[in-house]
């Protein structure tokens, strides 16, 4: 026998024994890669969830979950028990409408999330900003999760809760965007005109039954509200359940609009024209099923996108992250267009509407009746949302010059600055000393939450 067929024979019995082994011990195979968590904190919510109440307000039927107050940032056992008495939830506010006295049922806990660790992800390949990565902490030693936003050699700066890497900001892909943005559904949609849908992003004030606001509202999960802010904030649904410092409650700015446009009436089809605004600039997408086409223009501009969408149902999202422009319909990108100008929102929520919505057409054309069957019928699944907002210090830390500085940290040879979504209550690498976590203390990349 040649040689050749000799190797040959020897790497198909390899792979042959391979095969059986995967077949018969699968579960074996898969705990060896795949490790099975439970996340015991929240530090990382919404996007992974510790032990929480999922909570119906009775008012508005809005499903929202609020969080088990603790500091443990890592796993552990305790994410599948009930909590004790001290940490009970006495009543949820609905993020929806602001009813402040959702019942909360001994049903409603829920465990953490299940979470599965590729922990040979990080062999097989660099690990990546906006990776989801789990590590031994530099104190203590014990497992976490965090996000990785600098990688090795990088200088990265948090302002106005943004992340700057080398002076520029960190622009998050569309997938990632769809991954960490945060429901917002502070907005109340009116018609105006009778072809325009406006959003005025206004936030509820929490109210009670009754007269028992004065009589029975507590700190502790009485959301830190300003009546000076409105719209979308930096606060969490998820945290209402710890208390914020009032002077760290900040408007976000970075928000997306998403719809689905299902058409009503096949003989008329107006093109659907949205302006995402920003106080120094707008931005004019005109959606045309005819022509599948998404025409994008400014003050500075005018550019012609084709969209590869058929027929049917277009769900179309346009957002302003990280002072760019996005357009994607049924989860393509269409347009990605920068933007240098911080949005900087006025005060007063009469003066600015982040999105509006109206159909371009000319009226003469088509009657009234058969103009609002072509138009807001045609609006389904309208929702609002918000970018993770990265404050210089949690609330959970005292605060001091040094720490609420905007400084520059430069990230060593072989190790990665990692964040915690829930900027608020998270534990990371602005306040761990040192800050950046070395290659060695990865465990692996996070897959298959549940």
């Amino acid at each position: 026998m040649k040689t050749s067929d000799k190797i040959f024979l020897s790497v198909a019995r390899f792979a042959v024994c391979g095969i059986v082994m995967i077949l018969c011990f699968p579960t074996f195979f898969m705990e060896g890669i795949f490790v099975p968590l439970y996340v015991s904190s929240n530090s990382m919510s919404p996007t992974l969830m510790g032990p929480h109440w999922e909570l119906i307000c009775p008012e508005c039927l809005a499903t929202f979950r609020v969080a088990l107050q603790n500091t443990n940032n890592g796993f552990g056992e305790t994410s599948r028990r009930k909590p004790s008495g001290e940490t009970l939830l006495a009543r949820g506010i609905c993020p929806t409408c602001g009813f402040a006295e959702t019942p909360v049922f001994s049903n409603s806990f829920r465990s953490g999330e299940r979470l599965r660790i590729h922990r040979a992800a990080t062999s097989l390949r660099t690990i990546r900003r906006w990776d989801v990565v789990v590590f031994r902490k530099p104190d203590d030693a014990q497992l976490a999760v965090k996000r990785v936003v600098a990688t090795p050699n990088e200088t990265i700066k948090i302002e106005r809760g943004d992340i700057f890497i080398n002076g520029k900001i960190a622009v998050k892909p569309y997938a990632v965007q769809r991954e960490m943005r945060i429901p917002a559904p502070y907005c109340q949609w009116k018609l105006q005109n009778e072809n325009e849908l406006v959003c005025l992003p206004i936030r509820p004030t929490p109210h009670f039954q009754g007269e028992k606001q004065s009589a029975n509202a507590t700190k502790k999960n009485d959301p830190a509200l300003n009546p000076s802010l409105f719209g979308a904030t930096n606060q969490l649904c998820e945290n209402q359940n710890q208390t914020q410092r009032s002077e760290n409650v900040f408007r976000v700015h970075d928000l997306a609009l998403e719809l689905d446009w299902t058409p009503e009436n096949n003989k008329i089809s107006l093109p659907l024209r949205i302006q995402a605004n920003i106080p120094s600039r707008s931005f004019v997408a005109i959606f045309d099923r005819k022509k599948k086409t998404a025409t994008v223009e400014d003050q500075r501009q005018k550019s012609i996108y084709p969209i590869l969408s058929g027929a049917g149902v277009w769900k179309i999202e346009t957002s302003l992250f990280d002072r760019q422009f996005l357009i994607a319909v049924n989860g393509i990108v269409v347009a990605e267009i920068p933007f240098e100008e911080e949005i900087n929102l006025p005060g007063k929520p009469e003066i600015f509407s982040p999105f509006t919505i109206q159909w371009k057409s000319d009226r003469s054309e088509i009657s009234a009746k058969e103009y609002e069957m072509t138009t807001v019928r045609q609006i389904r699944n309208l929702r609002v949302w918000r970018d993770v907002y990265y404050t210089t210090s949690p609330d959970t830390v005292v605060h001091s010059a040094s720490n609420l500085s905007s400084q520059t940290t430069t990230v060593p040879q072989n190790c990665y600055y990692l964040l915690g979504d829930n900027s608020a209550f998270s534990l990371d690498a602005r306040v761990w000393k040192p800050p950046c976590v070395p290659f060695r203390q990865l465990t692996g990349i996070a897959r298959f939450v549940k």
